[in-house]
């Protein structure tokens, strides 16, 4: 009987724990500051292109502009999946996002920028230019190359 007692305060102190740490962790995330949008946007070039991806929960808007030939222009929403929305959210520590600096523009030389922007749900916009070579930068635009080429 005495272990029985024992067995099931033990078993109720853990799972209380668990529950306490749970918490805790969804009131860190709740905290944090969430990601409503993400940018990336390819612009310069002979042609003068602008190409604009832009990715939030519910769908993903390719917006394609060629200033020497405006027939080739492109305009088009597809629907976002969660689980799109979630890879590349994931791949976003807005706590580091927001310390990048901008890179060398390269449109002075006919060369392209790439801009990420990062829009949260609190209004806020954190966007920076050429950061290749960045840790946070490459893993945000290697997942959205991925998810544009499928």
């Amino acid at each position: 009987m005495k272990k029985n007692l024992i067995l099931l305060f033990l078993v109720s102190s853990i799972l209380s724990c668990k529950l306490n740490i749970k918490q805790k962790e969804e009131n860190i995330e709740s905290q944090k500051e969430s990601i409503n949008e993400i940018i990336i946007h390819t612009c310069g070039g002979e042609g003068g292109v602008s190409d604009i991806y832009i990715f939030n929960k519910d769908s993903i808007s390719h917006h394609f502009y060629l200033a020497v030939d405006t027939t080739k222009n492109i305009n088009k929403n597809i629907a976002n999946n969660k689980y799109k929305w979630k890879s590349l959210v994931n791949k976003v520590d807005l706590a580091t996002f927001k310390k990048l600096t901008n890179g060398k523009s390269y449109k002075e030389v006919d060369g392209t920028d790439i801009e990420i922007s990062v829009k949260t749900k609190k209004g806020k916009e954190y966007k920076f230019i050429n950061g290749e070579g960045n840790k946070e930068w490459d893993s945000i635009y290697k997942e959205f190359r991925r998810q544009i080429r499928k």
